[in-house]
């Protein structure tokens, strides 16, 4: 499984440091970087993109896969 540790991006804040954020949305990981995933349709057909959705509303965070093979 996934967590915020696992997923976020840097954000500089000046004179705060670099705070790690994790962002409430739907994302899609292609296995190879010309992988086609048609993210603007219904559904994502290939079998080299896969979606999940990150969770963060109810406190501890809750990462969502759905593969489709």
């Amino acid at each position: 499984s996934l967590s915020e540790e696992d997923w976020g991006v840097y954000k500089p804040e000046i004179g705060s440091g670099l705070k790690r954020v994790v962002e409430d949305s739907k994302y899609v990981v292609a296995v190879k970087p010309d992988t086609w995933c048609n993210v603007y349709g219904e559904n994502i057909t290939n079998p080299l993109c896969a979606e999940f959705t990150i969770d963060t509303s109810n406190g501890a965070g809750t990462v969502s896969v759905g593969v489709q093979l």
